[in-house]
Order: structure tokens, then sequence, then C-alpha cells
């Protein structure tokens, strides 16, 4: 017997019903506004970024990446979200916000001159699938920064509920090739964290990170 399409996009929407049930809000942290305060003016003065590129982030939290771009001056920013209290706090900053899948966007092909991709992609359940997303939304010769924990974290993060996609450099290089971006740079980001309650050591947070280029045509 073979499957008919709907029954295939019906278990395909069930799967992504189940997994945004494990939507949760990302307010504000020490940590990840310490790891942006570095990131973000590293991407934008390499990439020679400005006002001309129109920026979308992806997983934007409540705001704060975009406040770091705009202080460089990419003030073309915007974020994308499923968190109905993210997206709230990041509009009273005073950006305009989508609450839309990363997987599944509305807006034409390439829209976007620059994705920033902070600590979402482990998130999907099909990253290929995203990927493909993330080139359709990127104008030709764009350029993409993505971020991801790496499974030499200390924390078991891959066995978090919201967390399906953790994987090393040699498989998410592979699914950025058949994707088809170009890898111009890629790195590592290691520090030791502790709890903010009792000072009691966590281990080491290891942070892989990725710039991609959408090859023009």
């Amino acid at each position: 017997m073979t499957l008919k399409k709907k029954d295939i996009l019906d278990r395909i929407w069930n799967y992504r019903e189940l997994c945004l049930s494990h939507v949760y809000s990302e307010p504000d942290s020490q940590i990840h506004q310490n790891v942006m305060d570095h990131v973000i003016p590293k991407f934008v003065k390499e990439h020679f970024l400005d006002d001309s590129y129109k920026i979308l982030d992806i997983g934007c939290g409540q705001g704060y990446g975009m406040e770091k771009f705009s202080e460089l001056g990419c003030t073309n920013i915007s974020g994308l979200t499923l968190s109905k209290e993210d997206v709230k706090a990041a509009k009273k900053r005073g950006f305009e916000v989508a609450t839309e899948d990363m997987s599944f966007q509305s807006c034409k092909d390439g829209t976007y001159n620059a994705l920033f991709a902070r600590h979402s992609l482990e998130h999907s359940p099909f990253p290929l699938l995203t990927l493909l997303e993330f080139n359709r939304i990127l104008a030709d010769g764009g350029i993409t920064y993505i971020e991801m924990p790496s499974p030499k974290c200390t924390r078991l993060l891959e066995q978090y509920d919201n967390h399906y996609s953790i994987m090393g450099p040699r498989q998410w290089s592979a699914l950025f090739t058949r994707a088809g971006f170009n890898i111009k740079d890629i790195g590592e980001l290691q520090f030791d964290i502790s709890d903010n309650n009792n000072g009691e050591s966590l281990g080491t947070e290891v942070y892989e990170w990725y710039v991609l280029e959408k090859p023009v045509d």
C-alpha cells in the first residue's frame, strides 16, 4: 500500500505540532548577552554589514541581539520567534517581529541580505528542510551566521525536550553544503559556566559557529 500525499503531510504536521508544544520564552540572560556582545560586532565588522542590509534575527528572543545590531548601525533588522511572550517583549523594544516557524516562513524568496540564527537551528526537528528555507529567503550573495550548542557541552543539551538537532561540525557542514551554501568560516566558543544561585560549577559550554554564503547564480 502506498501512502497518499495527504497522509504524509498530516504526519509531518502532527510532528510539527508536537514540537511547537515545546516552545518556550527566552528572556535575556548574562551568558547569552556576553556572547552576543562578542559575536555580533565581529560579524558586522568582518562582513561590512550596515543599514543597507535587510537582516532577520531567527529565534530573536526578547530582542537583545537586534538592539546590538542597531547600535552598530544595522537598523534594517527584524526578528522571528514562536514565543508570544518574546514577541511582546521585542516589540516593546521597538522591533518588528513575526510569529512564524523558521522552517515555514511567509516572506518572498530572496527577502533578506543577512540572517542571524543564534541558538535556533538546534530546535529544528528537520534541519535540512530548515536550511533550505534559510537559503530560499536569503538573497544571492547573502550572508548567514549560525551558532549552536556542540555535543561537547558538559550539559547534556541533546536531552532537552526542545533540542532536536545537536550535531558536530562534520555533519552540519554536510547539511550546509546540501542546502546550497558555501561555508566561509567556522569556529568554536568555549567557556565555563556556574549556577547563578550557588556559584556551583556546571561545567563547560561549547558553541559551534558558522558563517555561510549563498552563492550568486
